[in-house]
């Protein structure tokens, strides 16, 4: 697999600090798990602000959310993906290698790329700094040169389109909506949260967790 991202920041393939990176935090964002993986998706700071305007055109043309699963891979995720390929560089990156390894490659779900979601990301990719990358319709390198730019909060990178404020007895108070949800851990957030949301609706428990467990899948939560 060829590189076309090159070292920035003074890092090293693989091995960059995640405070370095951005975490793209948008519905439908949920990192892929495997040993050696993260728990979120990483990005490099203007591939992940670039990908985000991507992701939201996806979502004001088709009307629903693309799903990403990988950004940011780690030297331990790299290794892990060249001994499950058995060392064959036509199908994995050697360790250090990756343009993952740089944070400027993204990983679409493969159950997504149908032929119109296709169709619309390779005549797009270019406008947002991304190629489609080989047979692999899921995965986009991001080949603009390096911008300096500030990582930021998640807090920032969501989109409030679907979000509603919920709360329980014996649960905490969180905001939820297609393919989100992100627990509030203080008075000052929730407060926050129903100035923008509006006030928090509230149920019993089973309720509570029905509400987040249908989110997370990717559907809107209707009261």
């Amino acid at each position: 697999m060829s590189v076309l991202a090159t070292g920035w920041g003074g890092y090293s393939n693989g091995q960059i600090p995640l405070d370095a990176l951005t975490i793209v935090d948008y519905p439908g964002v949920v990192a892929n798990s495997f040993p050696g993986s993260l728990a979120k998706v990483y990005m490099r700071p203007d591939a992940a602000r670039d990908l985000l305007s991507w992701l939201k055109a996806f979502r004001s043309h088709f009307g629903a959310y693309l799903r990403v699963n990988e950004g940011y891979r780690s030297l331990a995720g790299q290794q892990y993906w060249w001994d499950y390929w058995g060392h064959n560089p036509d199908l994995g990156a050697e360790p250090g290698t990756s343009n993952h390894g740089w944070g400027a490659a993204v990983d679409f779900l493969q159950a997504d790329m149908t032929s119109a979601n296709l169709a619309w990301l390779r005549s797009t990719c270019a406008t947002y700094g991304f190629a489609v990358y080989g047979n692999e319709n899921w995965h986009f390198n991001y080949t603009r040169a390096y911008s300096a730019v500030e990582p930021t909060s998640p807090e920032v990178e969501a989109d409030d389109d679907g979000l509603v404020v919920i709360a329980a007895p014996d649960r905490t108070t969180a905001v939820i909506g297609p393919g989100y949800y992100r627990t509030l851990a203080t008075d000052e957030f929730v407060s926050a949260a129903t100035v923008l949301l509006g006030p928090a609706h509230k149920g019993t428990t089973r309720q509570y967790d029905v509400w987040k467990a249908v989110a997370l899948q990717g559907q809107s939560v209707r009261f």
